[in-house]
């Protein structure tokens, strides 16, 4: 019988208890160039619109600090009335997963990584899609309960794990066409707002 490896992983550190009513998600890629700054931009549009406490950063796995997003991304997201000219990479740190509520990876292999090398929390490091997916099967956030409880319900939603891993990943649309991109943007705009509409009693 098979190790889990995420049953090796290091245990995370504390989570620190965030700012009263604010919730912190981070979205993960690898560069932070093209995909998680995306979706950093699309969820702050999506969230600030419903006028949820949401505060959305992004980091990546092989980033290196200061990049500018790619210029096809920039055109992209610029397409779709969303501005990431000003976005700058940074590497994801054990000190970023602390402090996010959520994190929130394009492949499931950077949930992997966050898990097993730099200690981010098993239930609170997720593949995008994968909670999107989650997210069409349990109750929105209601009245009286907290963020950390319907976490608790998305965790006990989950299912196995995907063996191909294809099923929750954004595809990497670098390098590639400027149409691949907003095709991109595209599916992280319908996971996103997905997860967001979940949330929505967050605002009241």
């Amino acid at each position: 019988m098979g190790t889990d490896p995420l049953s090796t992983a290091p245990p995370p550190a504390a989570h620190p208890a965030p700012a009263p009513g604010i919730v912190r998600v981070l979205m993960v890629c690898t560069a932070n160039q093209c995909r998680s700054a995306m979706a950093a931009v699309i969820a702050q549009r999506a969230t600030q619109a419903l006028g949820l406490p949401i505060v959305t950063e992004s980091a990546g796995t092989l980033a290196v600090e200061g990049a500018e997003a790619t210029a096809k991304a920039v055109k992209a997201a610029r397409s779709v009335g969303l501005d990431l000219s000003g976005h700058r990479s940074r590497p994801l740190t054990p000190t970023l997963l602390e402090r996010a509520d959520l994190t929130l990876t394009m492949e499931p292999f950077q949930a992997r990584k966050a898990i097993l090398e730099l200690g981010g929390s098993r239930s609170r490091v997720w593949p995008l899609l994968e909670m999107a997916s989650v997210c069409r099967l349990i109750r929105p956030l209601h009245g009286g309960e907290t963020f950390d409880d319907w976490l608790e319900r998305a965790v006990a939603a989950k299912g196995p794990p995907d063996p191909t891993d294809r099923m929750y990943t954004v595809s990497d649309p670098t390098g590639r066409s400027t149409k691949l991109h907003r095709a991109t943007i595209a599916e992280l705009t319908d996971a996103i707002e997905g997860i967001v509409g979940s949330l929505r009693a967050a605002a009241g």
